[in-house]
Order: C-alpha cells, then structure tokens, then sequence
C-alpha cells in the first residue's frame, strides 16, 4: 500500500514544485526499483512516465522513455547501489539523473526545443542533494523498525 501512495504523492509534488525541483516521480521510482523489484518494474516506470507526460504537458513518452531506461538501470545496479553507504549510493543516483536529463536533451534537441541555460541541470543536483533525505523517509515508511 505505501508504494501507490508515495509515487501519488510524488506526482502530487512534481506538479506544485518549484522550478529547479527534482522529478521526485523520478526519485521515488528509483527507491522502489532497488528495494522492491519484484513490484516496482519497467511497467510501473512507464505507466508512471506516461503520468508524468500527462501531468507536465509534454512529448508524450518523454518521461516514459527515460523512466523506462533508468527503471532498468535501477534494477540491474541495485545489488551493487544497495551495499554502498548513503555517499556513494548519492553519487550513483546524481549518475542516473544526469542520464535521464541527457535523455531529455536527445528528445528537445529532436523536437528542436534546445534548454535556455545551464540551469536545465539543476534538477540533478537538487534530486542528488536530497536522494539521502527521501531514502531515509521512505526506508523508514517502508521498514518501520529499521534505521
């Protein structure tokens, strides 16, 4: 049941959140696929990437692209991630948000839709700085006896 509503809730903020916010969408996604891969899967990416296009008013597809790739990088990387302490697994997440961002740039630069700045990586940053804060959240909604 907390796997529905944290991915409600994380559509819920990536639709109020401020410009340079992560795609926690995204970031959920990502938790759920180390943790729980048995019922977080490349389906769920893309139905939920389809959401997110909806949601966003985008390509649709876009986000179901890249939640698709890096659903089934999650999956294959996860026993690796999952024994890394948070710093390490921090700069593995900072990777496949840097890689999902360029996915986009593909998609933009197809549509010809070029970012204005530099500030288009902002997102990256923001989700890598706040992946250990949203892993504890969810470690502890998940396993409420560990932490």
């Amino acid at each position: 049941m907390i796997i529905p509503i944290s991915f409600i809730l994380a559509l819920l903020a990536d639709t109020i959140a401020w410009q340079y916010a992560p795609n926690f969408s995204l970031l959920v996604l990502i938790y759920w696929c180390m943790v729980r891969p048995q019922a977080v899967g490349i389906g769920v990416a893309f139905g939920l990437g389809l959401l997110q296009d909806s949601l966003s008013g985008v390509l649709l597809g876009q986000h179901a692209f890249g939640f698709v790739i890096i659903a089934y990088l999650s999956h294959q990387l996860s026993p690796r991630i999952r024994l890394f302490p948070i710093w390490q697994q921090t700069l593995s997440i900072l990777m496949l948000l840097t890689l999902e961002q360029l996915l986009y740039l593909w998609i933009m630069a197809l549509t010809y839709q070029p970012p204005d700045t530099l500030l288009y990586w902002m997102p990256s940053i923001t989700g890598t700085v706040l992946w250990p804060i949203l892993f504890l959240l969810l470690q502890q909604l998940h396993h409420p006896s560990k932490l």
